[in-house]
């Protein structure tokens, strides 16, 4: 379940959370509760508005960019869209969940990228950068770690994908 996939952008997504949700330690360490999908939630913001101390890591992926080349070659079109994965941790060891999420992550952009995420279009899945720091988390209502990890994730489309009338 997931975002309607009737685009591209929404197949990325359901595809990112797939990928993170398969890799063991991921799943292991940040329970469904707090896996903050914008996408199964009739709720305009699904965030929890607290997070109790000795929950969980909180992780949320999100859009965050892209560039499009339309005109690519004659035939097709190359979209780069980029993605955060955003974890909040209410732990400061270093041990108890940054480094291990950021090594799930790692391991599973790898995994999802030998395979190009299952999806035709996709071409390459690049992890850009990744940035840790102490945050001042008031959901947590104490400091934590924070560690934004982007992904990005180069596309190729048909032209005539795109420039396709619907309904013909």
């Amino acid at each position: 379940m997931g975002v309607a996939s009737d685009n591209p952008f929404g197949l990325l997504y359901n595809a990112i959370w797939a990928a993170l949700i398969s890799e063991h330690e991921f799943a292991r360490r940040v329970t469904p509760g707090n896996r903050e999908r914008f996408d199964l939630s009739d709720d305009p913001d699904p965030r929890p508005d607290v997070l109790p101390d000795g929950a969980a890591p909180a992780v949320s992926v999100l859009p965050a960019s892209s560039l499009a080349n339309l005109t690519a070659s004659s035939t097709s079109a190359h979209v780069t869209q980029n993605f955060v994965v955003s974890c909040e941790s209410n732990d400061l060891r270093l041990g108890v969940d940054v480094f291990p999420l950021k090594w799930a992550i790692l391991r599973a952009m790898a995994i999802a990228g030998a395979t190009n995420l299952g999806l035709d279009f996709v071409k390459k899945i690049t992890i850009l950068d990744s940035v840790e720091g102490i945050a001042d988390n008031e959901r947590r209502g104490r400091e934590g770690w924070a560690t934004i990890t982007t992904i990005s994730v180069e596309c190729h489309f048909l032209r005539e994908r795109l420039t396709r009338v619907r309904g013909s």
